[in-house]
């Protein structure tokens, strides 16, 4: 039992690798929409990102519930403190784990990157269009107002 509860903890967290790895490749995609400005598209992977996200909390939980069965099996108070003789698969976990947290990290600064573009692109379209605003006073300011028709009656 104690075996099969490390292996399912590995089966969880590979599923959960495959997952970041595709989060990983959508915020790829999603930098590249952001250079390009097709922000149209920006909302579809978006929204693909966020279903995934709604997969990988499902197994977070479910992980985290096999986590907490082994730590009272073991009354223990952290994963450091479990006897790797008695786990022989517990390194196969702590190396997935630290994949996982490698993924995360290059996709927190992917992710950070793409924030900044973003804000560099609202600015931007803030600036436009604060200046057709000012074109369009300045319009208003040289330009003469509506001048009535003017009937002009010559005597005869």
């Amino acid at each position: 039992m104690k075996n099969e509860n490390i292996s399912r903890m590995i089966d969880l967290s590979m599923k959960k690798k495959e997952y970041l790895l595709e989060i990983l490749e959508l915020s790829k995609k999603q930098e590249t929409i952001i250079e390009e400005d097709k922000l149209d598209e920006l909302d579809n992977i978006l929204k693909e990102k966020e279903k995934i996200m709604g997969k990988i909390d499902v197994l977070d939980s479910e992980f985290l519930t096999v986590y907490n069965n082994v730590k009272d099996e073991e009354n223990i108070d952290s994963f450091e403190n479990l006897p790797i003789e008695r786990y022989e698969n517990l390194k196969d976990l702590k190396a997935i784990v630290n994949e996982i947290n490698n993924i995360l990290n290059t996709l927190t600064i992917l992710d950070k990157n793409n924030i900044s573009k973003m804000k560099a692109n609202l600015e931007k379209t803030q600036a436009d269009l604060k200046n057709v605003k000012l074109g369009k006073r300045a319009y208003k300011g040289y330009g003469y107002g509506d001048v009535g028709s003017i009937f002009i009656d010559e005597k005869k």
